[in-house]
């Protein structure tokens, strides 16, 4: 028997590798092929996608759409002052540096008074003569929100002389509620009257130079022409 050449089985042997790597990369090599191609299908489409949807994105505002933006917030930065200068009660509710506060507030509580008492004196209308407030002696620290509370019931008295009502029968303070910028000084208050003196005060109230937001309202009658009327009336008050 014939003896195979050395030369021969090398070969044999190099071909029967380069068949098994030649398999296994096929075996192995293939699926990952595969999903490469899927992938790069789905990267296509979704790239396609992604162009087609920035097609139809609007570019920047044009000039004319940036001058009606401008002239908007002109608007609301004069209506936004106008809104300031209603608010003037902080204005003059303010205290001097020397001095006790609690004096300087009673001083004014009794300025106003005179001067209310006065009106309802020369009208006929009837006022509390208390105005709303505690004969005892408040707290400095209570001064700046009763000086506001104050200013708050010279205006609401000026309303009700001027609306030729009956009477205000009552007065009373709520708590003052900070609202960061500005504050709301809530009163409530009872006041007799004819309808016609009823509305004209609800007018002058709605009216005011002052910003007041009614929150509660109730009227009963109390005759022949003759209506009582109970109101919570929250005042702003800018800080």
């Amino acid at each position: 028997m014939k003896r195979i050449s050395e030369k021969y089985i090398l070969i044999g042997i190099g071909v029967l590798t380069l068949i098994i790597l030649a398999v296994l990369y096929f075996s192995l090599a293939g699926p990952v092929r595969k999903k490469e191609r899927i992938a790069d299908r789905q990267y296509t489409s979704e790239s396609a996608k992604l162009r087609k949807y920035l097609s139809r994105i609007e570019g920047p505002p044009s000039k004319e759409i940036i001058k009606v933006l401008e002239e908007g917030n002109k608007r609301l930065e004069k209506e936004y002052e106008l809104v300031k200068k209603r608010l003037t009660f902080e204005q003059s509710a303010k205290i001097p540096t020397s001095g006790n506060p609690v004096l300087f507030f009673q001083q004014e509580l009794l300025t106003v008074r005179g001067q209310m008492l006065k009106l309802s004196s020369k009208s006929g209308v009837e006022i509390p003569l208390s105005l709303g407030f505690s004969d005892a002696m408040p707290d400095g620290k209570q001064v700046p929100a009763l000086l506001r509370q104050l200013r708050v019931v010279q205006d609401i008295l000026k309303l009700s002389i001027n609306s030729n009502l009956l009477s205000v029968n009552s007065l009373t303070f709520g708590e003052i509620s900070n609202k960061s910028y500005f504050e709301e000084v809530p009163i409530e208050l009872t006041v007799n009257g004819s309808l016609m003196a009823i509305t004209q005060f609800l007018y002058n109230v709605q009216n005011a130079s002052e910003l007041y937001v009614v929150e509660k309202i109730s009227i009963t009658s109390k005759g022949a022409n003759m209506l009582s009327l109970e109101l919570l009336i929250n005042t702003i008050v800018w800080i």
